[in-house]
């Protein structure tokens, strides 16, 4: 009896049945199906090619400089639905500040009446709940209007592909400038941890580990879903300050019990990425490549008899050389072309 079945390409079918794998060739009709795909496929593809050829011409083309403008800096490569693309996928990055921000901020009241001193008890009362939720929906409106207004008007007036939207504030606090009032806290983790046979909570704004009672490495799951549990209790139902994270065992070590040594690479490969990012995260070059360039536009332009226009000039030729080559290399690798049009 038949479990199920895919295709895994044009050329293959696979059905995968219950006593095992049977692989049959396609029939001429799949195989007619498939050409008839790709003929439409690469149908729409050349309407589109038309359509960027024709807008590329038009004022609007000249006006964001696209490619085939005859602008005299027009983007090599920058196409109207390259850029509506481009657009889409920066958006689709982004929109979550839009009820991210709002929900924060919301959390805060803002300019609900509120008369106990522990704002966060007037949360139980209809009346502020209702007034968060009237300044969630306005907020929302707010970063999603100004946001749309100020990519708008970046990228017309500037033709950089540069969204503009509202960012999270740091939720850290410098611990060595932290005030004494009791209601002020700091950003900080709190780890719980089997060492030893005990269990023990590490907190950074604690001055030694504390302990929890006995603990082998077997209880721990269910000794700390009781401890984590109490720690809830103790904050209000609408309290965002405290999130649970988990930790798990480092794959490396289950791999090298098993001898599993494309995971230990992987798991390696992973680590020694994560140290590059968080050096880049550690020391911020944008300063210095800004100096960098500054100091080599200005001595451009000391140079002077169109040094700087004949700079600019090679760097764009360059760049136009390098992207021939490139599509050149995936044409002759890619067979029929059709990885372009798809990208």
């Amino acid at each position: 009896m038949c479990d199920g079945g895919i295709m895994s390409s044009p050329k293959m079918w696979t059905a995968v049945f219950a006593g095992g794998i049977h692989v049959e060739a396609p029939s001429a009709q799949q195989q007619t199906l498939w050409a008839r795909i790709k003929v439409q496929f690469r149908r729409v593809g050349n309407m589109f090619d038309r359509a960027d050829k024709r807008i590329g011409k038009s004022t609007f083309g000249r006006i964001f400089r696209l490619e085939g403008s005859g602008h005299p800096k027009e983007v090599s490569g920058a196409t109207f639905f390259k850029e509506v693309r481009a657009g889409f996928t920066t958006f689709a990055t982004m929109a979550y500040i839009i009820a991210v921000n709002a929900i924060i901020l919301s959390q805060t009241g803002g300019t609900c009446p509120c008369d106990q001193d522990d704002r966060l008890s007037c949360d139980s009362i209809d009346s502020y709940k209702q007034c968060k939720e009237r300044v969630r929906l306005d907020l929302i409106t707010a970063t999603a209007a100004i946001s749309g207004l100020s990519s708008f008007l970046f990228g017309f007036m500037t033709n950089l592909p540069v969204a503009l939207a509202f960012a999270k504030s740091s939720p850290f606090v410098d611990e060595t400038q932290r005030g004494d009032e009791g209601g002020e806290d700091a950003f900080h983790f709190v780890a719980y941890s089997s060492i030893g046979g005990k269990l023990y909570e590490l907190d950074g704004l604690q001055p030694a580990p504390i302990s929890h009672g006995d603990c082998t490495p077997d209880e721990f799951p269910v000794k700390i879903s009781g401890i984590l549990s109490d720690r809830v209790a103790t904050y209000a139902s609408s309290e965002i300050r405290f999130n649970v994270l988990a930790m798990v065992r480092d794959p490396r070590i289950a791999a090298a019990e098993i001898g599993d040594q494309e995971t230990i690479a992987r798991e390696s490969e992973k680590r020694r990425q994560w140290q590059w990012e968080n050096a880049l995260r550690r020391h911020n070059f944008v300063g210095f490549a800004g100096e960098v360039m500054k100091g080599v536009v200005g001595e451009k332009v000391k140079a002077g008899n169109g040094a700087y226009e004949a700079w600019i000039k090679e760097g764009l030729e360059r760049r136009k050389r390098d992207e021939d080559a490139t599509r050149l290399r995936r044409r002759m690798g890619g067979g029929d072309g059709d990885e372009e049009m798809i990208g």
